[in-house]
């Protein structure tokens, strides 16, 4: 930062405020914000941005918000009025901090957030937002960005895989600063499969699109016998006894993998895993490791840079998993002593109905999902409730999803589409109370609550859904509760809410792209 320039705060919320008790003498000169303009932020004013374009070059200008989607919009507004970022404008947590890039599949999700759990760390560094690897596209590397990088942890990458070699651990350490310290750890993605031996990786979603469960060869053996019962589904994979040699086969390769992996990398796991595989839970499924597993990497890169661990018992937030129940007859194999604990616990947004899942439930809802005749939860049969959204399709113009019911996802996932209207309907035994909505448009506000299958939004993708709003009403509406769970550009699946709880950010601008429902007797 040239120290003749003074500070511009460009956004007044929650963490601008913490920023003035943090830094009390700090020289700030104003502050911009889209939104509050014309009043005042403590004792500084709030200018319009456009107000003040023609100023900021001689200013240094902090962008407060954690969305990378708002910042990347903050930031090329203000490269269009000459501004440069890094000699200009920084995002506000890089203010008196190293910067540190972290880049790889989700696991690096976790171990981002171990990190910055580290006080020692996040005094020295500070993460710069990226969208998820297997969001970007080639526009996202920017040159610019890695030549101000002080920190690289990465995941090791080949340039073999599905992304291409542009987006490898070694394409990017080539656009690195010479002196960017990089911390670089095994790849696991896949590499569990002794584990897993019932997961067919050739057949692995739903084929309508609407759940991701990896599909169990043997429920799947028990489906085609037309066995439907749970308990004797159960009792069958209890009994399953699986050849002891290619499990063993199974895990030689991947020791043999996760060696040549290493070789690769600065930071080793394989002592960990030896040591722990009996007695904790080391993966989810044969993509995604178990939070354990992570915090162990964050602790040995916390390590490698002179840093003090973490509790061993610290867990930061959740993984993304499709995770799958380990067969009994894998963990005696292993003589593996963990228990089993919530299925699906880091993800519910998988689950089709909510709830605690043990292995039996487990059964339950993938019977529900894949199975030619369907196990219905005898709490609900009397009831179904369906929805639809109208959605940005392909040519970016508006139009109506398929029509879903009892849990299954509405809209799309990944894919950075806006949802801007939205119908639901409950179609009931005596049809003695239905579902109210109504949902937060940007630009407009909470729309007036509507039901039985009303459109509620709009026809333009300018203003899109930011929110949604639901509640039961009706002679026998106390008998039944409503969940519901959004998923939120840039921010991905929020925690299921109940009835009458606000379901996504009336604040930040960011569009919901998908929507589940589930209606339960109580």
């Amino acid at each position: 930062m040239n120290s003749l320039k003074r500070i511009v705060l460009y956004g007044c919320g929650y963490e601008a405020e913490k920023f003035l008790i943090k830094f009390p003498n700090v020289e700030i000169s104003y502050c911009l914000d889209e939104k509050l303009h014309d009043n005042f932020f403590h004792e500084y004013y709030i200018y319009l941005p456009e107000d003040k374009k023609s100023e900021l070059k001689s200013e240094y200008v902090l962008i407060f918000t954690d969305h990378i989607l708002v910042y990347q919009r903050i930031a090329q507004q203000l490269k269009a009025w000459g501004l440069k970022e890094f000699e200009d404008f920084i995002p506000y947590k890089l203010f008196q901090r190293k910067m540190a890039l972290i880049w790889g599949n989700c696991h690096v999700r976790y171990i981002k957030g171990f990190l910055s759990a580290s006080r020692e760390f996040s005094k020295e560094y500070a993460f710069y937002e990226l969208k998820d690897l297997w969001n970007m596209k080639e526009a996202d590397l920017d040159e610019n960005l890695f030549k101000h990088c002080d920190l690289l942890v990465c995941q090791h990458i080949r340039k073999e895989t599905s992304l291409g070699e542009m987006f490898s651990s070694g394409y990017i350490e080539n656009l690195l600063k010479k002196d960017c310290q990089i911390v670089k750890f095994p790849n696991l993605f896949r590499l569990p499969q002794f584990l897993f031996p019932q997961t067919d990786l050739k057949n692995v979603f739903a084929p309508n699109g609407s759940v991701q469960w990896y599909r169990d060869r043997e429920i799947d053996r028990c489906i085609q016998a037309g066995i439907y019962d749970i308990e004797e589904i159960y009792e069958k994979i209890v009994q399953k006894e699986y050849d002891a040699d290619e499990l063993q086969q199974g895990y030689l390769l991947f020791l043999e993998k996760l060696i040549a992996r290493e070789k690769q990398c600065n930071i080793h796991i394989f002592d960990y895993i030896i040591e722990h595989l009996r007695d904790e839970q080391l993966f989810l499924d044969v993509e995604h490791p178990h939070k354990k597993l992570l915090g162990e990497i964050g602790n040995r890169i916390l390590q490698y840079l002179g840093f003090a661990r973490l509790p061993e018992n610290l867990l930061i937030g959740n993984v993304y998993a499709h995770e799958v129940m380990t067969h009994p007859g894998v963990k005696k194999h292993f003589g593996m002593t963990w228990e089993s604990g919530d299925i699906k616990h880091d993800n519910p947004g998988e689950k089709i109905f909510l709830g605690y899942m043990d292995e039996k439930e487990y059964i339950r809802q993938y019977l529900a999902i894949y199975g030619r005749k369907r196990e219905r939860d005898k709490k609900s049969e009397d009831v179904a409730i369906y929805y639809r959204l109208k959605v940005q399709n392909q040519q970016g113009k508006v139009e109506w999803d398929n029509i879903v019911k009892n849990g299954q996802r509405a809209g799309s996932v990944g894919q950075a589409k806006r949802c801007c209207a939205i119908k639901i309907w409950v179609e009931n035994s005596q049809q003695k109370f239905d579902v109210q909505y109504r949902v937060y448009l940007r630009n407009i506000g909470w729309t007036e609550y509507v039901s039985f299958g009303q459109e509620c939004g709009s026809d333009d993708l300018e203003h899109y859904i930011q929110a949604i709003q639901m509640q039961l009403v009706g002679e026998q509406s106390h008998e039944y509760v409503l969940y519901y769970q959004v998923h939120c550009q840039a921010l991905g699946w929020l925690k299921p809410v109940k009835e009458g709880v606000v379901a996504g950010d009336e604040t930040s601008s960011l569009w919901l792209e998908a929507v589940k429902i589930i209606i339960q007797k109580k």
